[in-house]
């Protein structure tokens, strides 16, 4: 009994303490509890990991991106490794890398490779002062009725976090 509490304690801390992509609006921080960079299947992996040299399961992917809404547009702003928290991906060179055809405005990268739909992972509230984690599907219409956020072709279609 005390040997199963003790790993459900484990597991719910690991979760607890996983590192999610984050996504600016505003003066507003959300928590993505998927990676959209993941979607682009990149040959060459931001700081050329591999799920063989992560260390944990809490780093998967192994690195953290930081994504932006600006002007009805999503933009990935940085990469940083989860191994080195001062370590930054050149994201440009990434994408050159795995050829890949961006555009650039002002130092940011305009993700049109993200159709996504994003939805709270708990009841979301306005103005609490608390982390908000967004789930999210590559499915336009899973949990569509619930939908807070939608990318089609990083364009923003619905964005009921900043009315």
């Amino acid at each position: 009994m005390k040997h199963s509490f003790l790993i459900s304690l484990f597991l719910f801390l690991s979760l607890i303490s996983r590192a999610t992509d984050l996504l600016i609006i505003e003066k507003d921080t959300f928590y993505l509890e998927t990676y959209p960079l993941e979607s682009l299947h990149l040959t060459y992996k931001p700081f050329g990991l591999t799920k063989e040299n992560i260390q944990t399961n809490n780093l998967y992917p192994g690195y953290q991106a930081v994504w932006r809404i600006s002007e009805g547009k999503l933009y990935l702003e940085k990469i940083f490794s989860l191994n080195n928290i001062n370590q930054e991906e050149n994201i440009a060179e990434l994408l050159k890398k795995n050829s890949i055809h961006f555009q650039t405005k002002k130092n940011l990268i305009f993700a049109e490779w993200i159709s996504m739909t994003y939805y709270a992972i708990e009841p979301y509230q306005k103005g609490l002062n608390s982390k908000i984690f967004l789930g999210g599907s590559f499915d336009e219409k899973y949990n569509a009725e619930k939908a807070l956020l939608q990318f089609k072709k990083g364009i923003v279609t619905i964005n009921k976090l900043h009315e």
